[in-house]
């Protein structure tokens, strides 16, 4: 499982899978208390609200299969729109980035860092959706 479950079975093997559990439920009913005080606290919801809740969901969920990482085509239209109206990017591009980043998670799943490639997807998308201008290529006009 690509969520934090597997991340901490994986990192910690030794530690009983129950204590892990345990902590991924209350990470989960965390994430809906953090998710839903942000909201309240925002005057809208925007592009990157729904993108963070899609990413929190999908890390913190009690269970993930492979297969549902295609709920990420949220977050990834959502920056796809952020780089488009900074003019970053032009709408016609902008459809290759979905298609980008299934290719990076179809190769990442056949390759050795396997486990690694869908949380640096999901940090990257968090990054791009919440800070863009921290990530190197936007602060220069692409065509």
């Amino acid at each position: 499982m690509f969520n934090f479950t597997g991340l901490a079975l994986r990192l910690f093997p030794h530690v009983d899978p129950g204590v892990i559990r345990w902590l991924a439920w209350g990470l989960f009913a965390a994430a809906i208390v953090g998710l839903s005080s942000l909201w309240k606290l925002s005057p809208a919801i925007h592009i990157r609200h729904l993108g963070l809740a899609v990413l929190t969901g999908l890390f913190v969920s009690p269970h993930l299969h492979y297969h549902e990482l295609t709920l990420l085509l949220l977050p990834i239209l959502g920056f796809a729109i952020i780089l488009v109206e900074a003019g970053v990017l032009r709408p016609e591009k902008s459809v290759y980035l979905p298609v980008a980043f299934s290719i990076l998670l179809l190769l990442g799943d056949i390759s050795p860092a396997r486990f690694v490639i869908p949380y640096l997807v999901m940090t990257f998308l968090v990054v791009g959706l919440w800070f863009p201008g921290k990530l190197l290529f936007t602060s220069r006009k692409m065509a």
